[in-house]
């Protein structure tokens, strides 16, 4: 069982979204300590995401709508934020970023933003915790599951950061930064388009 979420899990995490632009490109223009501050960022609002699907969030979102549509334009604006950052520093060369307003600071607390930004991570968790018989009634399987989805989100990520942080990949885009980081500002700027698009589809529902 543990194996089969293993692999789903694996699945989701390697389909591209906000938190794969978010790592490789924190690890392209920073440190290893800020890699694994965004590896760890990433994977501690991935676990939050799946602690509060355990303890009946969708339930909760069932019963208040609203306080999802809140968090999910909450998280919009965030990632439009973000979008507005990269596209502002795109012009500056990669040894300038800390002259730029997008300072490499705070980039735990960035990682788990970027995750809890999107809060479609709820009907993911929902669909397969359902699929685990016992889960609700065993505390040690929980933790077990738990401990499974942070440790594999930390090492993928970790992993996938690694990658953008060899020489040949950091030599391309210090030369083609600018339109590598205009279109992560693009990524990011969509991802927050199609939260937006559900929330107005939502609201006229």
């Amino acid at each position: 069982m543990l194996l089969s979420l293993f692999v789903i899990h694996l699945c989701a995490l390697a389909a591209p979204g906000p938190d794969f632009f978010f790592v490789s490109r924190t690890a392209l223009s920073g440190r290893l300590r800020h890699l694994i501050e965004s590896a760890g960022g990433v994977a501690v609002g991935i676990l939050i995401w799946a602690t509060l699907t355990l303890l009946g969030l969708n339930l909760l979102f069932e019963q208040f709508p609203y306080a999802k549509l809140g968090i999910m334009t909450t998280g919009a604006i965030y990632l439009l934020k973000l979008a507005v950052d990269i596209y502002r520093s795109a012009k500056h060369p990669l040894q300038d970023l800390s002259a730029t307003g997008e300072q490499l600071q705070n980039v735990l607390v960035k990682g788990i933003l970027t995750n809890l930004a999107n809060p479609k991570a709820v009907i993911y968790f929902t669909s397969i915790f359902s699929s685990i018989p016992g889960i609700g009634g065993s505390s040690a399987l929980t933790a077990k599951i738990l401990i499974l989805i942070f440790v594999e989100s930390l090492l993928w990520f970790f992993l996938v950061g690694k990658m953008f942080t060899l020489a040949r990949i950091r030599q391309y885009y210090s030369t083609h930064k600018c339109w590598v980081d205009y279109f992560s500002a693009a990524v990011f700027a969509l991802f927050a388009g199609f939260i937006l698009f559900d929330v107005v589809h939502l609201l006229m529902a």
